[in-house]
């Protein structure tokens, strides 16, 4: 088994919005093994107002974990952030692009440059 797998946090792109009209403003918490969350960006949003077909601008974030990388999407708003979904990777679960479904969204990761034992 590998001691550490790497990737880059590449994009997410908007297929169905959670907010019907004004669209969604997003940003993740990513957990690495099971550790304490942290948030990117660290204040704000990746981007406003996400409607279907959006992406975001290329994020570039890097991952390094051993067992789980924990991702989970979330929308900020004015009267509490929702989770719009999670996703966990683990070495043997690394697809390029996922969809993560929330309950009443849908939205695709995009990770980039996967490298065992980096």
């Amino acid at each position: 088994m590998p001691t550490h797998i790497c990737f880059t946090f590449d994009k997410i792109k908007c297929l169905d919005p959670k907010s019907n009209g004004n669209g969604d403003d997003i940003y993740i918490k990513v957990a690495i093994d099971g550790g304490f969350e942290k948030r990117y960006p660290d204040h704000g949003t990746f981007a406003d107002n996400m409607k279907a077909g959006d992406e975001t601008p290329p994020l570039n974030i890097p991952i390094k974990f051993a067992e789980t990388a924990f991702v989970q999407l979330m929308e900020q708003d004015t009267l509490g952030d929702d989770s719009l979904g999670a996703l966990t990777y683990t070495p043997n679960y690394l697809p390029p692009q996922n969809l993560v479904l929330g309950s009443e969204s849908t939205y695709e990761f995009y990770i980039k440059d996967i490298n065992v034992d980096c």
